[in-house]
């Protein structure tokens, strides 16, 4: 079903996620990697540091994103060898809920990963950008029961799927040109294909965090580590270029989850609002990129 959507979905704008991410990308060369030893199979890349690893961080690519894309774009390879911190860029893509099989399946590949260490308390680390970090958050939930979780980052995610959603449908009952209602078409029929009539209602029980129940249930085994959500709210070039409100952003929705974790006595959230930082790989201003993040300053907050 996903792969059929996807070939309707090409040439589309996007909110939620990047679709036109990897065409940005494919000019430049793969990033070159610092560390001594790499595991590669066809669920993640496994990179090694030369001194005993301190910490271990789960990457997720957002929608269309492959290990490779995110490798180029996200320039954390040299900063985490030197602060000795193994990456695992991880293949999971094209997800915006997790169902029970696919819990099962990235526990799996979390335990194999963690096996290739003899450190049993070594500190485990999951971001993602776009819907990669709607996966990191739900899954490092679940993380947390058999490992040491420390921190969580999300890149500017549609966690709130009944947001995103309801935004979609706002979009088609819009007067939009035609190559602006590629995504919210895709986005409606992903989620009508999957829970019908009742989409809207699923939606708040699957989400990181839903706005209108005030929920965020899945990643409430979070509240004692690091949270961070990284987003640039330009809405000027939202306005502009997508025709797109600030309410209808995921930097809106994580302003009401930061707010909201901050009211319920959540000491460890933080919310990193950019500037003129998002800028993709062939120097195209978007806000919505990895390049919103400062990855030097997330290694020192993973070591800290």
């Amino acid at each position: 079903m996903i792969k059929g959507l996807l070939n309707k979905a090409k040439g589309i704008s996007f909110i939620g996620f990047a679709f036109l991410f990897l065409i940005s990308c494919k000019s430049e060369n793969r990033q070159e990697s610092t560390f001594p030893r790499e595991i590669v199979t066809s669920e993640n890349h496994l990179l090694i540091p030369t001194e005993e690893a301190e910490a271990l961080l789960f990457l997720f690519p957002g929608f269309p994103e492959t290990i490779e894309s995110v490798r180029r774009n996200f320039k954390i390879a040299k900063p985490a060898h030197q602060a000795n911190i193994a990456v695992c860029f991880a293949s999971f893509n094209h997800h915006l809920w997790l169902e029970n099989a696919d819990i099962d399946s990235l526990l799996g590949m979390i335990n194999e990963v963690v096996g290739e260490f003899e450190k049993d308390s070594l500190d485990l680390y999951f971001g993602g950008f776009s819907s990669g970090g709607v996966v990191a958050p739900l899954i490092a939930a679940k993380a947390t029961k058999n490992y040491k979780v420390e921190g969580v980052f999300m890149v500017d995610s549609p966690i709130d799927l009944g947001l995103l959603y309801e935004s979609a449908k706002h979009d088609l009952a819009r007067d939009l040109p035609d190559w602006r209602l590629g995504e919210p078409q895709f986005i409606v029929s992903m989620f009508e294909s999957r829970f019908g009539e009742s989409a809207l209602d699923s939606l708040k029980y699957r989400a990181v965090f839903s706005q209108s129940s005030g929920s965020y249930e899945l990643i409430e085994p979070l509240r004692e580590i690091k949270l961070r959500l990284y987003t640039e709210p330009d809405t000027t070039w939202w306005m502009t270029e997508r025709q797109t409100r600030f309410e209808h952003t995921n930097a809106f929705a994580f302003r009401n989850l930061y707010n909201r974790a901050k009211s319920d006595g959540w000491e460890g959230i933080e919310l990193v609002e950019t500037s003129e930082k998002g800028y993709r790989a062939d120097g195209t201003r978007h806000p919505h990129s990895w390049s919103i993040v400062d990855v030097d300053e997330l290694v020192r907050w993973m070591k800290d």
